[in-house]
């Protein structure tokens, strides 16, 4: 080896989202080596298996090596489509014109399915250029069936995107079907760290899981619920904190939150006449005042008031009314979690929280509540999973642990993802916090017909309801559409995996007139593809970001050789079609979105009439956010200048706002959705049953349709994050050798009393059939799960052709259904559990 020349390149690793730094080892232009980058102070230099094996994905001799033409016109599982290459020009130039006519047309004919990892708000402002109401997950389950009810409720409720325990300080964390710190989350490998030192100095960990996760057999305590259930936990605590202990943050419910504006009859806020602001009740004159009155001296919580003639209640005295008969006795009926268990940990939770204590920081002193809950995919990905993540806030605005030290802090949307300044999030007039999001739908304004085939008209508050697309597809008119879609680009995707019942996604593909796919392999999509373009691998490609929570700056992403094959960067694919269609320049262009995006400004921004590629658009980028101080190439020698950002940037980062006990927001949006379904008599015309009644603004008892007993379909399947797998992962061979030593990964696990009821054995062969699927597998049977829980891993089951992955697993979502009654319409998310049946394996 002596005398190879030899380097090492900075850069991040894309083997899931979280933006890792790296550095590669490259000799001779060959890279042979993935390691952390210690100096990422996100990081500290330590990465996870896939990272670490993520050369196996750059020399994979089954990657993609040139743009693919199909000659077959018949589309089917293992249908060769007799692919041609073709050259980038004449694979560009067919799918530009189709655009384009499309595009004059009408734009919503275009489907975009853009899950392009950390460039996905990126993409979204292409299919915003387009015009395309359909330009952002459609078609696939890549965020409904993930931790969409995160993002709304979060965004709501306190600024977040996504939110974090303040591990710094906090004393005791409730996990609810999240492997937070242990295989999965945002800053993974920095959370694991800083978990691990958390419970060093003692933190309680508590984490209810219908299987024994790696955080559940970690934790100090696991409960093993029923899945799709944690909303009545949640509810009975509310109710044991409200009714029973009455260990709620009274000084900050009335300073702090909504909790004493006043609700009328039906339930909306009653307003100052003159000022049309919120009112409240002051005790001490027994009078009604404008909540920002400066003469307030009590804010009633509890109690009937009359005001201009009006019986009005406040909003605590709401919620206590409406949890008044959630006990934990009630509860225990439903999630299978102990009465006494849910009194202790409610107990313990709220001690924990420390009412009334505060912490000096800096020289500024906060409140100081050491306690959080926090969720994701396992609570959230279910019908009722924005109720449950309503109940999940509810529960901590009661003792005040949001936005402080010690409690559960926002990852809001500013404009530090792209290297901005951290911002606060504004107050608006009612004095509430004004949430937004780059990029994301908080809010559908009605129309009819639909746009969207999504359905987002029908559910204003869905953050999106990807997976309903391939049904809506095969009969628009069904839905009140008046439009037929004719093409579909999935960039960085794939709905047989992510999304629901295959058949009905074969059969949407099958009806397009056009599927393009951005693709490093040839998977389930690419067999339902005319067009198939090939992406450079991560360490061929360009980006910069930051998927911290607490640093500003930039984390660069970068070739480390050039590309190997006849490839292009994701992002140059959207770039040429933006061209071709003609929707890259003038003030409505994908450079104009762009500049918005990325919180772009003179004089570092777009040229709205030039064309750039992507690597100099992060130029651009780099020079804005750092005020003219740094360039890419910066960026590309030094890696980061990720840093810290100071406590007054990360606490209460909503200033004077308030924070919603009661979300108006939702209450609202359901009252100008009900109007309008009437108004355009929507069920009359199309037979469809529009749940208006969810918009309620307090958290309620709602089950999941899997909770109805269906005739011998008695399993919940469930599925989970693999520690080792995500997206195409499973196509490593370095990790499936990791995979195979531990056959539950690849088994359908199931509990061994349920097991041995059925006469199973541990490793038999058996059925897991729905009514959506039938599929051969292996059986696991273990103690740590649900007695009528079955799970699966996801990311498995795949008929794709690539040796490493084909036929290993199952694949879960094939199991789930695609319906309205499957779908939780507040929020946006997919109904994630599969109702089964498994039984022995006979020819």
């Amino acid at each position: 080896m002596s005398g190879m020349q030899e380097r090492w390149v900075k850069s991040h690793c894309q083997q899931c989202f979280n933006a890792c730094g790296i550095v590669v080892q490259v000799k001779n232009d060959k890279p042979i080596r993935v390691r952390g980058d210690t100096d990422d102070p996100n990081t500290r230099g330590h990465l996870c298996a896939r990272g670490l094996a993520g050369i196996a994905k750059f020399y994979d001799p089954n990657r993609i090596k040139k743009p693919l033409i199909r000659t077959n016109p018949q589309k089917g599982r293992n249908i060769d489509p007799g692919w041609r290459e073709a050259s980038w020009e004449e694979a560009l130039d067919i799918i530009g014109a189709k655009l384009k006519r499309i595009r004059q047309e009408n734009p919503h004919k275009l489907i975009c399915s853009l899950w392009a990892y950390e460039k996905y708000v990126q993409a979204f402002a292409w299919g915003a250029a387009f015009g395309t109401e359909n330009g952002g997950f459609s078609f696939s389950g890549s965020s409904n069936g993930c931790a969409n009810p995160n993002h709304f409720m979060g965004m709501i409720t306190h600024g977040a995107l996504v939110e974090f325990p303040d591990l710094k300080y906090c004393n005791y964390l409730l996990l609810l079907g999240s492997e937070y710190g242990f295989g999965s989350y945002q800053s993974f490998v920095r959370i694991a760290r800083e978990l691990a030192d958390a419970r060093a100095r003692g933190l309680k960990l508590v984490v209810a899981d219908p299987r024994l996760s790696v955080s559940a057999g970690k934790a100090d305590e696991w409960l093993p619920i029923k899945p799709a259930t944690d909303l009545a936990l949640l509810l009975a605590m509310i109710h044991l904190i409200v009714h029973e202990y009455k260990t709620y943050d009274v000084a900050w419910l009335k300073k702090g939150t909504n909790a004493p504006y006043l609700l009328d009859p039906d339930r909306h806020f009653v307003l100052d006449p003159k000022s049309g602001k919120p009112l409240i009740w002051d005790h001490a004159d027994q009078r009604a005042k404008p909540f920002d009155d400066p003469g307030i001296k009590d804010f009633a919580l509890e109690g009937t008031y009359v005001v201009n003639g009006v019986e009005c209640v406040p909003c605590f005295q709401h919620l206590k009314d409406e949890t008044a008969t959630y006990t934990p006795e009630w509860a225990e009926t439903i999630c299978d979690i102990p009465a006494a268990t849910t009194r202790r940990i409610t107990r313990e939770f709220c001690e924990a929280a420390c009412i009334g204590q505060t912490i000096t920081i800096d020289g500024v002193s906060y409140p100081f509540r050491p306690a959080a809950i926090l969720s994701y995919r396992g609570l959230q990905a279910h019908t009722n999973g924005t109720l449950a993540m309503m109940a999940q806030e509810t529960v901590m605005m009661l003792v005040g642990v949001h936005g402080v030290p010690g409690g559960l802090l926002p990852k809001s949307m500013d404009p530090r993802r792209f290297g901005g300044k951290p911002r606060p999030v504004p107050m608006g007039p009612d004095g509430m916090i004004q949430p937004a999001a780059t990029g994301w739908h908080l809010y559908t304004p009605f129309s009819y017909p639909p746009k969207s085939l999504e359905l987002r008209e029908y559910a204003p508050l869905a953050t999106d309801l990807g997976h309903l697309v391939p049904l809506v597809t095969l009969d628009p008119k069904k839905y009140g559409i008046d439009y037929e879609p004719e093409v579909l680009i999935i960039y960085h995707g794939n709905p047989f995996i992510t999304g629901a019942d295959n058949e009905i996604i074969e059969q949407a593909m099958k009806k397009l007139d056009l599927v393009v796919n951005i693709n490093i392999y040839l998977d389930e999509v690419t067999d339902f593809a005319d067009i198939v373009l090939p992406e450079h691998s991560y360490l061929e490609r360009y980006n910069l970001i930051n998927w911290t929570h607490d640093m500003q700056g930039l984390q660069v992403s970068q070739p480390v050789v050039d590309p190997i094959h006849d490839t292009m960067e994701g992002m140059d694919i959207l770039i040429e079609l933006a061209e071709r269609a003609g929707f890259l320049f003038g003030p409505e262009g994908f450079n104009a979105k762009l500049n918005k995006t990325l919180g772009l400004s003179e004089p570092h921004q777009l040229d709205l009439h030039r064309k750039y590629y992507y690597h100099e658009i992060l130029d651009v980028q780099a020079r804005c956010h750092s005020d003219g101080e740094r360039n890419l190439d910066w960026y590309r020698a030094h890696g980061n200048d990720l840093r810290y950002i100071r406590p007054d940037q990360k606490y209460r980062i909503y200033g004077d706002a308030r924070l919603p006990l009661f979300y108006n927001y939702i209450r609202t949006a359901g009252d100008e959705l009900k109007g309008n379904l009437e108004k355009y008599e929507v069920e009359a015309k199309h037979g469809l049953n529009i749940k208006t009644d969810i918009y309620k603004g307090l958290p309620y008892w709602e089950p999941s349709p899997v909770h109805t007993a269906d005739d011998g379909f008695d399993f919940y399947l469930i599925s989970y994050k693999s520690p080792m797998t995500t997206a195409d992962t499973p196509a490593n061979p370095i990790l499936m050798d990791v995979v195979k030593r531990d056959p539950s990964l690849l088994n359908v696990v199931i509990n061994s009393a349920t097991g041995r009821q059925r006469g199973l054995r541990d490793g038999d062969m058996v059925w897991i059939e729905s009514r959506h699927a039938r599929a051969r597998g292996f059986v696991t049977l273990t103690e740590g799960i649900h007695p009528q829980t079955a799970s699966a891993a996801g990311g498995f089951g795949r008929w794709m052709k690539h040796p490493t992955t084909h036929g290993e697993g199952i694949n879960q979502n094939a199991h789930l259904t695609i319906d309205l009654s499957h779908s939780g319409l507040l929020g946006g998310s997919l109904e994630t559990i599969g109702k089964v049946k498994i039984y022995k394996y006979a020819n």
